[in-house]
C-alpha cells in the first residue's frame, strides 16, 4: 500500500495538468470559436405598415454550411416607447410589419447562426418612417420644348422657394429606346437650368431616373425628413443627388 500511495503522489502533479488540459479541451468544444459577421440586407426606411424584409447575403459556400439559423427582431416605436420582439429560426429571410400607426421607430435586426465548426452572428437596423401624406406633385409633362421646359421647372423652382423645408424630387422616366448620352444630356440641361442659371440649391434637389413605357416627367415637393421614404416607391431608379451630378455622369451607357 505504501508502494502505491507513493505512486499516486508521484503522479498529482501530472495527474492535474492532464485534467486541466481536458477541461480546457472540453471548454474549447463546448464554445465554437467565432467565423466572421454575417451580413444583412435590410431597408433603410419605410412607411410603419409597410413589409419589411431582411436577408442574409451570403456566398455560395456559406450557403451549403450554415444551420441553426436564429433572428431577433426588435421594433421599437419612438411615440409609446413600446418594444416588441419576434424571434424566428431556421430561416435565410425574415419578413415583418411594424405596426399599423402612423408612428415613428426603429426595427432591429440580430442573427447567429452556425457555419461550420463556429458561431457568426450579424446585426443591422431599419428607420420606421411615419407617412405625411402624399407628395404634392408639382408638375408632370413628356417631352416639351427647351422653352416650355424651363417655365415648368420656373413654376416649381417658386414654390419649392415657399417651402424652404421640403426639397424637390424628380422623377425622369425614360422610353428604353432614348440612349444613356440622351438621357444624361436632358438631366443635365434641367440641372443647368435650375442650379446653374435660377441659382437654385442643389442639395434640395434630387433625380431618380429609371425606365418606362413613355418618357415623362414628375416633379414632386417632399419633406425633407422623409425623402428616403417616398424615393423607395420607385426601387429600381437609379438616384441622383443634383450635387453629385458630374459623378453620375459615367454611369451612363452611350
Amino acid at each position: 500500500m505504501p508502494r502505491v500511495n507513493r505512486y499516486l503522489n508521484g503522479l498529482k502533479i501530472p495527474v492535474v495538468l492532464v485534467g486541466v488540459a481536458l477541461l480546457l479541451s472540453i471548454s474549447a468544444h463546448a464554445q465554437p470559436a467565432s467565423c466572421g459577421d454575417l451580413e444583412i440586407e435590410a431597408p433603410d426606411g419605410q412607411f410603419p405598415w409597410d413589409p419589411f424584409k431582411a436577408s442574409l447575403v451570403l456566398a455560395e459556400r456559406q450557403r451549403a454550411e450554415i444551420r441553426d439559423v436564429r433572428w431577433t427582431i426588435t421594433k421599437h416605436n419612438s411615440t409609446s416607447n413600446k418594444r416588441e420582439v419576434e424571434t424566428v429560426k431556421d430561416a435565410l429571410s425574415v419578413e415583418t410589419k411594424a405596426w399599423d400607426a402612423n408612428e415613428p421607430g426603429q426595427i432591429y435586426w440580430l442573427v447567429v447562426a452556425r457555419q461550420g465548426e463556429c458561431i457568426s452572428a450579424g446585426s443591422s437596423w431599419s428607420l420606421v418612417s411615419p407617412n405625411p401624406g402624399s407628395p404634392l406633385i408639382l408638375d408632370e409633362f413628356g417631352n416639351l420644348s427647351h422653352n416650355d421646359e424651363r417655365g415648368r421647372l420656373d413654376l416649381a423652382i417658386a414654390e419649392m422657394l415657399n417651402n424652404s423645408r421640403q426639397e424637390l424630387l424628380i422623377f425622369a422616366r425614360f422610353h428604353p429606346g432614348v440612349s444613356g448620352r440622351s438621357r444624361a444630356a436632358r438631366v443635365q440641361r434641367m440641372f443647368d437650368h435650375m442650379v446653374t442659371f435660377r441659382k437654385f440649391d442643389p442639395t434640395r434637389i434630387t433625380f431618380l431616373v429609371s425606365e418606362n413605357p413613355t418618357t415623362s416627367f414628375v416633379l414632386q415637393r417632399v419633406p425633407h425628413d422623409f425623402i428616403d421614404a417616398h424615393r423607395s416607391t420607385e426601387p429600381n431608379a437609379l438616384m441622383i443627388p443634383a450635387e453629385q451630378l458630374k459623378d453620375f455622369t459615367k454611369l451612363f451607357k452611350k
